[in-house]
């Protein structure tokens, strides 16, 4: 019987950490979704045109940690923020977002893991630590990572990419008559994958790094691939 009591002890407080919160929206007035997390995985479905659906899995998320949901005309933002000075609890959340195709993006945790899919329009990211994976049409796409693994499919405009170290692995469906790929990092590996009959021009500046380019350079191209790093190598590969 002590045995049991004590167990319980232990048990309750673990069963009880984690709180599930659920909000929904008429995704016919959301145009852009923003949202900023502390802790936690972010997951972004598209394609839900009815509503947008927000489950928010709290799993550290004491008294000091705060939720928040605002709507601004056809803006909608999340934020996970914490109070006081010092640091209480690490207010982890888990989110999973259901969202309309059509929507602009702006997605940031400190630590944990991004996933997008379905989604078509621009994308902003930012992340301490983690793993960044998108699949979906992406317009332009502006990101910054302390440390992270970051693969994207399905790219069609601008992206710049500012990140400490880590792996990118990147995909362009169709390349621009006119743009740029550029990517600022410490050191890593980055994969740049171009439809087989793309035109670039490159600008590769590492001390230790090294590039290999299977499409070449055309002069005067319109759409431009830059890499500016410490020790990262570029990639660049034609799509099969």
């Amino acid at each position: 019987m002590k045995f049991t009591a004590l167990l319980a002890l232990f048990i309750s407080p673990l069963a009880l950490a984690a709180e599930t919160e659920v909000k929904e929206f008429d995704a016919k007035t959301i145009h852009s979704f923003d949202i900023e997390n502390l802790n936690g995985n972010i997951k972004i479905e598209g394609a839900h045109e009815d509503k947008i659906v927000i489950t928010a899995e709290k799993t550290d998320f004491t008294k000091s940690c705060r939720l928040e949901f605002k709507q601004k005309g056809t803006d909608l933002d999340v934020e996970v923020s914490r109070k006081g000075v010092f640091k209480k609890s690490d207010c982890t959340t888990h989110f999973t977002v259901l969202l309309p195709k059509v929507v602009e993006l702006d997605v940031k945790t400190g630590s944990g893991n991004i996933a997008v899919t379905g989604t078509k329009g621009d994308i902003d990211f930012k992340i301490g630590n983690g793993q960044v994976t998108i699949d979906a049409d992406v317009h332009e796409l502006d990101g910054s990572a302390g440390n992270a693994e970051i693969s994207v499919k399905s790219l069609t405009g601008k992206s710049e990419l500012k990140m400490g170290s880590g792996t990118v692995k990147a995909a362009y469906a169709a390349l621009p008559a006119t743009g740029e790929f550029e990517i600022k990092s410490g050191s890593g590996n980055v994969e740049l994958t171009l439809p087989a009959d793309a035109k670039i021009q490159t600008s590769f500046i590492s001390v230790g790094g090294k590039m290999t380019n299977e499409l070449g350079d055309t002069k005067n191209a319109g759409f431009k691939v830059k890499l500016q790093s410490g020790a990262a190598n570029l990639h660049i590969k034609k799509a099969p």
